[in-house]
């Protein structure tokens, strides 16, 4: 993707990534009920996307419907957020062995346009630009090893993954050090070092998931989250 390249987005799109910022920031709070009329006003987008969006974030574990066309935020765990990131390193690893095993080093290589794009979303703050080709980098190693259920797997699961780039512009620097990790694997998949290339994306996961940490812990959602827990 070129970074002067404008994406274009469906209302539904714009709808889920807007309502998914508001819980992620805490701006909806677990356990209160909304209308999607409100919301349809708010964002000025028509009920039917909206709903669609919010159909999406209930698949995902987000929300919940209620009664008479609303919607109410889940007390989203950390233990969920973590279990959905090392279930992802699972299928990823899988995916990397394949690439090691039955893709060239020119498909390999097709990867560091990738991280170079990823690299050049960070230095230019760009949120969606970086969101959108870190999916890619792991998509594309589904592609070059054939692994077509991975892909579909991760295509789906994307949309849980923006826990670690909260607070996006803060988050600069540890984003530059993960990104880091993709050229690594880059390397040790042409070596066709499978144990290296396999610790590293655990190794990945691991930093990954620390960010999460603070983020989640950083958030109004965790707070909000506690207090759901301790009433129960």
């Amino acid at each position: 993707m070129k970074m002067n390249e404008l994406t274009y987005k469906t209302k539904t799109e714009i709808a889920f990534l807007s309502l998914r910022e508001m819980i992620f920031s805490g701006e909806l709070q677990p356990g209160k009920a909304y209308s999607v009329l409100e919301f349809a006003d708010k964002l000025n987008i028509s009920r039917t996307p909206l709903a669609k969006a919010i159909d999406r974030l209930q698949s995902l574990g987000f929300v919940e419907l209620t009664p008479k066309a609303g919607f109410m935020v889940r007390a989203v765990t950390f233990d969920e957020i973590e279990e959905h990131y090392y279930l992802l390193t699972e299928i990823t690893k899988f995916v990397v062995k394949r690439v090691i095993e039955r893709s060239s080093n020119e498909q390999i290589d097709s990867l560091t346009p990738l991280v170079d794009q990823i690299n050049k979303a960070l230095d230019a703050k760009n949120e969606e630009a970086y969101f959108t080709t870190t999916k890619e980098f792991f998509l594309r190693l589904c592609e070059i090893s054939n692994s077509s259920r991975s892909y579909k797997i991760l295509n789906q699961a994307w949309d849980f993954e923006g826990w670690y780039t909260y607070d996006f512009n803060n988050k600069l620097d540890d984003l530059r050090k993960i990104t880091k990790d993709h050229a690594k694997l880059i390397a040790l998949m042409k070596k066709r070092d499978v144990s290296k290339a396999l610790s590293q994306s655990d190794a990945h996961t691991q930093a990954c998931i620390d960010m999460v940490r603070r983020n989640y812990e950083y958030t109004k959602l965790s707070d909000k989250s506690a207090d759901i827990s301790d009433a129960n």
